[in-house]
């Protein structure tokens, strides 16, 4: 790290960005997958029930 830092000194702060970039895509893609399961799947007792759309 220290030779990366020495051809980046912004080397941490680029990474925490990132990082806080690849967390709020994080947040989306589940929230997404959330309402996706919502929308296709449903519980009958122990049978489980999957929409599938063509």
């Amino acid at each position: 790290m220290p030779l990366l830092k020495q051809i980046n000194p912004g080397l941490e702060q680029t990474i925490a960005q990132t990082a806080a970039k690849i967390r709020a895509v994080e947040h989306i893609y589940e929230a997404e997958l959330d309402r996706l399961r919502k929308e296709v799947i449903r519980q009958d007792g122990e049978a489980t029930f999957m929409t599938l759309r063509s």
